[in-house]
């Protein structure tokens, strides 16, 4: 929608690897961007439930 709409053009410092990210981090259940960012550097976090569970443990959420 971003795209088609031709909104990076109105807001220069729009960063498109976030906005690609916000599909992949809905779709996977997360609800932060650096969740998705977390999970991906772990490769042990099975479950959407355990990787919600090890941000907050490890003092990730802000």
């Amino acid at each position: 929608m971003v795209e088609e709409l031709e909104l990076y053009n109105l807001q220069e410092d729009l960063d498109k690897s976030l906005i690609n990210s916000f599909s992949i981090t809905v779709r996977k259940g997360f609800d932060s961007v650096e969740k998705l960012e977390f999970a991906n550097s772990s490769n042990s976090i099975y479950g959407r439930v355990e990787l919600h569970m090890l941000y907050d443990q490890n003092g990730e959420a802000n």
